[in-house]
């Protein structure tokens, strides 16, 4: 996701919960938004609006961070995988072998997954491995 879609993720949390945000100052609005954008960046803008939708449609109160990526989980990602909670063996070698023979890159939840099976980390790539840099949003 980029900074400008996060931008906008924020616009509509803002419209949807007046309070959402309104006591920061200039510099907090762009750590906020610095912060959202990295928590977020793993993930497409398609699914971090539809949880965020999904929230809107819910709760009475603005979400945390954390409530908008458990919703993103709980949703198909671009490839149809369902996101589940441990993740079983079997699924996560289905995942792997598609990322090896169709060069489908592993999402980050997926990485996550896989490394809670220790025998199959050795065969994650060497990107998926390592936490990445994360990037300066703005």
């Amino acid at each position: 996701m980029t900074i400008s879609e996060t931008k906008m993720l924020l616009a509509v949390l803002k419209t949807a919960y007046p309070e959402f945000n309104k006591e920061l100052v200039d510099d907090e609005h762009k750590n906020a938004l610095r912060l959202w954008y990295k928590m977020l960046e793993g993930y497409t803008y398609k699914n971090c609006s539809e949880a965020v939708a999904q929230h809107i449609q819910k709760c009475k109160f603005a979400p945390k961070i954390s409530e908008i990526i458990d919703i993103v989980k709980d949703i198909d990602d671009a490839y149809g995988f369902k996101k589940y909670g441990l993740g079983d063996e079997w699924q996560c070698r289905s995942w792997i072998n598609l990322s090896e023979n169709l060069g489908i890159p592993l999402m980050p939840w997926q990485v996550e997954i896989i490394n809670k099976h220790p025998h199959l980390r050795s065969r994650l790539p060497e990107t998926s491995q390592q936490p990445g840099l994360l990037k300066e949003a703005i």
